[in-house]
């Protein structure tokens, strides 16, 4: 009997499994792509304050595609809204 339950548990498992599997390959979630993660972490580090961080996040988002006009607009953009 309890190999019985056993052998199903496994089965149900698997089937559970193989359904969300199949769920996440259908789906496309639209998430940040790199450029919009590294605005996010550079904001994030410049309104903390975080200047040794925010260098080798700089760093990470020239790699990730951003210009360094980009990221001026984005301090820009920052500065004008944090001071009012």
């Amino acid at each position: 009997m309890k190999i019985v339950l056993k052998g199903m548990v496994q089965g149900i498992l698997f089937l559970c499994c193989f359904c969300l599997m199949a769920q996440q390959e259908t789906e496309t979630p639209k998430g940040l792509d790199p450029k919009e993660e590294s605005i996010v972490k550079i904001a994030s580090l410049t309104a903390q304050g975080e200047l040794d961080r925010l260098a080798l996040e700089l760093a990470v988002g020239l790699d990730n595609g951003l210009s360094v006009n980009e990221i001026k607009e984005e301090a820009v953009e920052y500065c004008c809204t944090s001071s009012g």
